[in-house]
């Protein structure tokens, strides 16, 4: 039987899924476990975007709009308890979760409709991520993507000049693709090691 190991999980939310990755071992020496696409929408093109009515207008049917977000829910959930599994029968105890988003900004201070329903949807799809994640009774934090790599510097103890190739080789050979929205992930999920 395989000794239970500790892990972090980190997770770079986009438009209708995130790039996730699980980073297990010692905050020292991390080693990239697995990473991953998660869908965060269903196959409807629609629940990527579900605030958008048309380019530069803000979804505003109830009816268009509770389905929509009803699917996203669904598909979400569904995801992150895929992962939160892979990471159980892994044998992984996760000490936390970090979660890499684009903007934090508030939808409602908002007052362009096309940009409002891009931050309810960064909003929504962070939201619903996270919501799972806290009711697994796990850490979880929200990290800014423009801030991360100074962040993770400082929180690891790690210059972020030097930061970054670290990340770059964590997943050489490990992960395909091991692009930006990888590296976040890894990243974020380092950090919660």
């Amino acid at each position: 039987m395989d000794v239970p190991s500790v892990g972090a999980l980190g997770f770079r939310v986009k438009s209708g899924w995130a790039a996730a990755a699980l980073l297990r071992g010692h905050r020292e020496a991390p080693e990239l476990s697995f990473c991953m696409r998660v869908q965060l929408s269903d196959p409807d093109p629609a629940t990527r975007q579900p605030y958008h009515a048309r380019f530069g207008t803000l979804e505003t049917d109830e009816n268009v709009l509770s389905a929509r977000l009803e699917a996203v829910r669904r598909c979400a959930l569904a995801s992150v308890d895929e992962v939160l599994e892979r990471c159980a029968r892994d044998g992984v105890t996760l000490r936390g979760v970090g979660i890499v988003a684009g903007s934090l900004a508030d939808p409602g201070r908002i007052a362009n409709e096309h940009i409002r329903a891009h931050a309810l949807e960064g909003l929504l799809f962070r939201s619903v991520l996270a919501e799972r994640i806290q009711e697994s009774m796990i850490p979880c934090r929200f990290l800014l993507e423009r801030d991360l790599w100074a962040e993770a510097g400082r929180a690891l103890g790690i210059p972020e000049s030097d930061l970054k190739p670290i990340v770059a080789e964590l997943g050489r050979g490990r992960a395909s693709p091991w692009r930006a929205d990888e590296k976040l992930a890894a990243t974020a999920a380092w950090t919660m090691l």
